[in-house]
């Protein structure tokens, strides 16, 4: 535990004995120093509903209950403390803070109702420098904000005004860069200032019943959501809780681990592979390089065998196929030409005997003249010139089929002639002989293709067999050189990896050696948030009483025990008021990253006695006198209607005004809403 005196025996030493701010803490990150409601956007007093001027240390922003002169009866009046703005406080402090509304939507209807042309104005601090956030009441105004300037110059002329998420995006960068995590440990979703501010002012509806809840439904915030395994990993960035490092080590660790392994595994193999083709290589090549050592062999295969891939590639390119090979192609080629035209003669020979039959037909009366025209028009070659086909013509022996020249007005009829069935017969059995005859030459013609093939097919062969010796050659030069590139790579891998292995095993001790110092940081840091917990629980409970904080998993848990765990709603209450106010003094004091800022709204929940609810109070002004001379490094703000202790009240820890429910000018807008 830590070696600080309890905090109880405060009041029996001097201010602020027990508590040590860090040094050079001017004022805390990020606070509020002045409230302003306003009627309407123009100067003068007049338009001022309230103005409430905060500063660093405690605030308390009382609202007096019912002084108690009497019995209480049925009847008699009895909103007092109550109902008088305390909560519209805290959320007009979290407006100007950046959250999107100044209460539920009832309550912007009546405000609005009331102040048409009403305004919100917050001189925020923000890591030692001004901003007036503005924002209107009404629908349909733009927010602005002005860098650099007091609540004292908010009419000057020459302002500069600029958009509210340039205010926006100055919280989240002075606030959450400096954490050690950006994003939340279950999704990536940045962690930012809407977050966090969940936390530094809890919901009123919450009624502290939780340590984890922030906000409640009928609040109407629409703050960004997050599960409690989120809110326990901002608890955990926040108070510095966050073992990064170790994380960092062990999954870096483990990376370094796999990699050994695999060197270690690999290495060998490696190493037996290359000396395996080394040795056969060596049996291959034996005549050749016999007289070259070990350690020259490999490089002087690879060059030799290289030149010869370069010669024989040379040899290849420069084949050429012999003449008797390009005469048997041509050879092969005239005598499949002759055959094609052979049967192209017979075709044509076969079309006209096909004609004649059906010319015959038509002359015994058989078939109509329609039917042979048909035909032959089918054969025609499309000139226009004449319309009998040229096998036609020379089968009646047309002179112009002849390449004899005749007068013009002859030609249409030099090829028109009788159709008697005597000479057609006789056409028809001389053109049949004619096939006969082409197909016997067409016979010999096939045969002359076949033998003229063969000899190509030889040539080819003989040639493709020289051609293919090549190649094969060439393949197996370069399979040799593969092998000693193989070879070389192999044991340059394995001698790489062999080295590896001793350097990765030097990073793995070093990486547990941070490792353990990382997990040693930790647990000095739990046990100083643990220790600072207890401290004020025994401030505010007594001596007795132990409180702690462990981890359960990855979420905090409080605890307290006085003989025994205390249970109790009172208690369960006042751990999450112990547990925020240790999160803000853990900062004072220089740990971990609490901006230093903290809003209780009306903290006396489940039957708290007042006594203990006074010490909270008390607490928080012995952490201010702990400061000294200079203002304090926190901004502690507390709504009540409980009496504060009385040598707080009319102090400078006590807001004005006091609010009053009883009165319409008491409340916080001076009006029945």
């Amino acid at each position: 535990m830590n070696d600080q005196p309890d905090l109880l025996a405060l009041q029996f030493a001097s201010a602020g004995a027990g508590f040590k701010p860090a040094a050079g803490q001017v004022e805390p990150l990020v606070w509020v120093k002045h409230l302003l409601l306003l009627r309407e956007w123009k100067p003068g007093e007049e338009n001022v509903i309230r103005h409430i001027e905060l500063h660093p240390g405690l605030n308390i922003l009382w609202a007096k209950p019912r002084p108690q002169t009497e019995k209480p009866r049925l009847g008699e009046q009895g909103v007092f403390g109550h109902a008088s703005g305390k909560t519209t406080f805290c959320r007009l402090l979290r407006h100007v803070l950046g959250e999107k509304h100044f209460g539920s939507a009832d309550l912007q209807a009546r405000v609005r109702k009331a102040f048409r042309g009403g305004w919100v104005v917050g001189e925020v601090r923000l890591n030692q420098e001004s901003w007036l956030v503005c924002r209107p009441f009404t629908l349909g105004v733009h927010p602005f904000v002005v860098h650099n300037a007091e609540i004292s110059q908010l009419f000057d002329d020459g302002l500069k005004r600029e958009r509210l998420d340039v205010y926006e995006a100055a919280l989240n960068k002075v606030i959450m860069e400096r954490l050690p995590v950006a994003t939340f440990a279950t999704a990536p979703e940045p962690i930012e200032w809407p977050h966090l501010i969940q936390w530094l002012a809890r919901d009123q509806e919450c009624r502290f019943a939780d340590l984890t809840d922030f906000r409640h439904k009928s609040s109407e915030s629409e703050s960004p959501d997050m599960d409690v395994e989120d809110r326990h990993f901002l608890f955990r960035a926040v108070g510095g809780l966050i073992d990064t490092v170790e994380q960092a080590e062990l999954e870096r660790n483990k990376e370094l681990v796999a990699k050994k392994q695999s060197a270690e595994k690999r290495a060998p193999l490696l190493r037996h592979q290359a000396g395996v083709t080394f040795k056969r290589l060596r049996e291959e090549l034996a005549d050749d390089y016999a007289a070259v050592e070990d350690d020259l062999f490999l490089a002087a295969v690879q060059r030799a065998f290289a030149d010869q891939e370069v010669e024989l590639n040379r040899t290849i390119n420069l084949l050429k196929e012999p003449t008797s090979l390009t005469n048997a192609r041509k050879a092969a080629t005239t005598a499949a030409a002759r055959v094609e035209n052979k049967a192209s003669e017979i075709k044509e020979l076969q079309e006209l005997v096909e004609g004649l039959d059906l010319e015959l037909q038509v002359a015994r009366g058989h078939k109509p003249q329609a039917e042979v025209d048909a035909f032959w028009a089918k054969r025609n070659d499309g000139s226009g010139l004449c319309r009998e086909p040229l096998v036609r013509a020379k089968a009646h022996n047309c002179p112009l089929a002849a390449g004899k020249v005749i007068p013009s007005d002859q030609g249409q009829a030099a090829v028109k002639v009788e159709n008697k069935a005597d000479d057609i017969e006789k056409n028809i059995v001389a053109q049949k002989k004619r096939i006969a005859a082409l197909e016997k030459e067409k016979t010999a013609l096939v045969d002359a293709a076949e033998k003229a093939q063969t000899i190509l097919t030889k040539a080819q062969t003989s040639f493709n067999g020289e051609r293919d010796k090549l190649i094969e050659q060439r393949l197996k030069v370069k399979a040799v050189i593969r092998r000693a590139k193989e070879a070389k790579s192999d044991g340059k891998e394995a001698t790489t990896l062999e080295e590896s292995v001793v350097e990765l095993d030097k990073q793995i001790r070093q990486s547990r050696a941070l490792q353990a110092d990382a997990r040693e940081k930790q647990k000095k840091a739990l046990s100083y948030f643990s220790d600072t917990f207890d401290r004020v629980a025994k401030a505010i409970l007594g001596l007795e009483v132990s409180g702690s904080i462990h981890f359960d998993g990855r979420q905090i848990e409080t605890k307290m025990s006085e003989r025994g765990d205390l249970t109790s709603a009172a208690i369960e209450t006042l751990k999450i008021l112990i547990f925020d106010l240790a999160a803000l003094i853990c900062s004072v004091e220089g740990r971990g990253f609490h901006p230093r800022f903290l809003i209780h709204d009306g903290p006396r929940e489940a039957d708290m006695a007042a006594d203990l609810y006074q010490k909270i109070f008390l607490l928080a002004h012995e952490l201010e006198l702990a400061f000294g001379n200079g203002a304090p490094g926190f901004q502690y703000i507390v709504t009540t209607t409980e009496p504060p202790p009385v040598d707080l009240q009319d102090s400078k820890s006590q807001l004005v005004p006091v609010l009053d429910a009883s009165t319409k000018t008491g409340r916080l807008f001076k009006e029945d809403l």
